[in-house]
């Protein structure tokens, strides 16, 4: 088999190689539960507060407005909160799920969808602000891309006094961007090459409500012993894209350049937009897309369908719907997405075997 590519980044982007002499190192090292009055969870609290620096570097905010969750997933639920909610058609699974369950409780949920482009319209949130308590909206799609408007959608939100949640999971790192105009932000760190098991909710401000009462850790928002490694490891993460975020977006842009330049005539989910600089979502008509990902993997390519929080459904995208992409068309597609450390070798060889799978396929199923 050709060496395998992994270019599934958008679902978890493996440990970054600076990371791996460290984590190995604090495996065989003492631990402790950072609440404990003794000396190791002494140093474990440290340990937990020096990441809570380097996570809040790379965001641009104070280290007291991080609370460190176990997963986005958490650090979404934790954020949504109200009788009257807004929350754009391109959502992370996440993100609408709660927004129903509240609606289910009583609350109001307004669902504002995209364009064509993907692109969630300043004047189509304003018109659905009125009254409303919150608002949350995603940075960066995780499947197509495309990056929304949140600053100028914060202004509206802070004039109309409506708190603003903002999905940056598929943002921080990947934009040169800082954290610090919206209420909350969401954010994790295995999208930026750390561990599963360690994520963060930024708070600015009054804190939201704790998804259950369990102690006093994390400000009161998240109960339980923390996952000091996890934790760690996000700190170093986050100190390594402050370093070398400019490198990482330079390679991950050459790669997705390039497998875009391969792949003319096939049809782009979104193009001529503001996306981030590694991903790419095509749709490949004649072709099923869990067809073609079999293909892929067989041939050497890790890829993806869509958002890696609905594995196992065969369902097309609810995002491409929204956007007004037919249910035969939002079947066929596929998502690609590049790491850090990616080039545009990479990127021309993932086409080049797209390229070839999606021709055995059509010829398979031809009269």
């Amino acid at each position: 088999m050709a060496d395998r590519i992994y270019a599934d980044h958008n679902a978890t982007s493996p440990i970054l190689p600076e990371l791996n002499e460290r984590v190995l190192a604090q495996l065989d090292g003492p631990t402790a539960n950072a609440s404990s009055p003794h000396a190791l969870g002494r140093q474990a609290r440290e340990r937990i507060e020096h990441a809570r620096s380097g996570v809040a570097a790379l965001a641009g905010c104070a280290a007291e407005h991080v609370v460190f969750t176990a997963t986005a997933t958490e650090a979404n639920a934790i954020a949504l909160h109200g009788r009257t909610i807004v929350i754009s058609g391109i959502e992370h699974p996440s993100v609408t799920a709660n927004a129903r369950r509240h609606e289910e409780r009583g609350a109001s949920v307004r669902v504002v969808p995209p364009g064509q482009d993907g692109v969630v319209s300043e004047a189509a949130i304003e018109r659905a602000l009125a009254g409303a308590d919150l608002c949350a909206l995603m940075w960066a799609n995780n499947e197509t891309g495309v990056v929304q408007p949140v600053d100028e959608v914060a202004r509206l939100c802070r004039a109309r006094g409506v708190r603003l949640h903002v999905d940056a999971v598929q943002a921080l790192g990947k934009l040169p961007v800082t954290l610090a105009k919206a209420d909350t932000y969401a954010i994790s760190a295995h999208k930026l090459g750390g561990l599963p098991g360690a994520a963060a909710l930024i708070v600015r401000g009054e804190p939201p409500p704790p998804l259950w009462r369990a102690g006093g850790h994390e400000r009161g928002v998240r109960g339980g012993t923390e996952s000091l490694l996890a934790i760690e490891a996000f700190g170093w993460a986050a100190a390594v894209w402050k370093e070398r975020g400019d490198v990482f977006r330079a390679n991950m842009q050459s790669a997705r350049d390039a497998f875009e330049a391969a792949l003319r005539g096939f049809q782009h989910a979104v193009i001529g937009v503001d996306r981030v600089p590694n991903t790419s979502n095509i749709l490949v008509p004649g072709v099923r897309g869990e067809a073609l990902l079999s293909a892929l993997d067989l041939a050497g390519v890790a890829a993806s369908h869509g958002s890696a929080c609905a594995t196992g459904s065969l369902d097309p995208s609810p995002v491409l719907l929204a956007m007004g992409i037919s249910e035969g068309e939002a079947r066929t597609a596929l998502r690609v997405s590049f790491g850090p450390h990616a080039r545009a070798a990479e990127g021309a060889e993932v086409a080049s075997r797209l390229i070839a799978c999606a021709e055995r396929l059509r010829a398979a199923v031809a009269p």
